[in-house]
């Protein structure tokens, strides 16, 4: 098999010279979508039934895989599937889950009083001994409960609410809006089908917050003042500030006014990461700039190609 440049890394030992003469394909899936799991698939030859045998797989074993030294993470083995004739084994992997995976699960009580954004997640993590990527809006918060909720329960939560994403990858956790911009598509480079949704749109949002200042509540509304009825998301729950407000109206806009096109295209191999923003060409009135949602990487006989599936149209 003709292989890009990859390495594959098992318990630490760059084992794919080994597996070359076994490999039929290696797949790899990630996701920005909320609570979605990325996973690694890798399927054998087992010839001479070597991984019934002297290579069996050792379930939890952990896997760094890499495309052209971009890591794409780190997995533990979860399952092993064979079949008979042909003898194939199709190993697939999940994101590593350390020992620290526990302290994300264990349900607690805790509040944050004046507080950015920013600061109140680095804190979170903080605590669960992972490593940290955040990128978010600039926010501050008058203060932020947790009450009875694990700590993947509350950044799930406040990803929801701030219209971020939210994902475990490894020892590392993720919390971002910052979404790398991609570049260009052409329809004449890949295959693929788009569909079109008639969804409920809103004009505007409005919420109540506290000015502890005055000591008063106020409302707050962001989109159109004149919308009326079903053009508006009312939220429910008092947000600690005017700041606070209107950005969780602006998210609860993004949110129920997202995309009203979703694509599922197939091209040549690329390194592109889920969040990246793309421009299609070639596609008439559905040129524009999308955001990708998923992508699965495959790599066998065939070459490596990249699959999307993308939203939009983005900003």
């Amino acid at each position: 098999m003709n292989l890009p440049d990859i390495t594959l890394f098992w318990d630490n030992n760059n084992v794919l010279e080994n597996l070359k003469p076994w490999l039929i394909g290696i797949s790899l899936t990630e996701t920005i979508e909320n609570g979605g799991k990325d996973e690694l698939n890798i399927k054998l030859a087992n010839k001479g039934k070597i991984f019934l045998n002297e290579w069996y797989p050792t379930e939890g074993a952990r896997l760094k895989f890499f495309i052209q030294n971009y890591p794409c993470g780190e997995f533990s083995v979860d399952q092993l599937d064979f079949t008979i004739n042909p003898p194939t084994i199709a190993i697939r992997a999940q994101p590593y889950i350390s020992m620290d995976r526990g302290m994300l699960k264990t349900k607690k009580s805790m509040a944050f009083e004046n507080i950015t954004l920013a600061a109140l997640i680095d804190t979170i993590i903080t605590r669960t001994n992972h490593n940290a990527y955040v990128q978010c809006p600039d926010i501050h918060l008058e203060r932020f409960d947790m009450t009875n909720e694990s700590i993947e329960q509350a950044l799930t939560r406040l990803a929801d609410t701030y219209n971020c994403h939210f994902a475990i990858k490894g020892d590392t956790l993720v919390f971002s809006n910052s979404f790398n911009q991609g570049g260009t598509i052409h329809s004449d480079d890949c295959t693929g089908s788009f569909s079109t949704t008639a969804r409920d749109a809103i004009a505007a949002a409005q919420m109540e917050y506290y000015d502890p200042k005055t000591q008063k509540t106020f409302q707050h509304r962001e989109g159109d003042t004149n919308a009326v009825g079903d053009q508006v998301k009312v939220i429910f729950g008092i947000a600690t500030s005017a700041n606070d407000a209107k950005k969780r109206c602006q998210a609860a806009i993004a949110k129920v006014n997202k995309s009203t096109i979703t694509g599922n295209l197939t091209t040549k191999g690329i390194l592109i990461s889920p969040g990246t923003i793309i421009s299609i060409e070639g596609f008439g009135k559905l040129n524009n700039r999308y955001k990708v949602h998923r992508v699965c990487q495959t790599i066998d006989s065939s070459g490596w190609q990249t699959r999307l599936n993308i939203g939009g149209p983005h900003d």
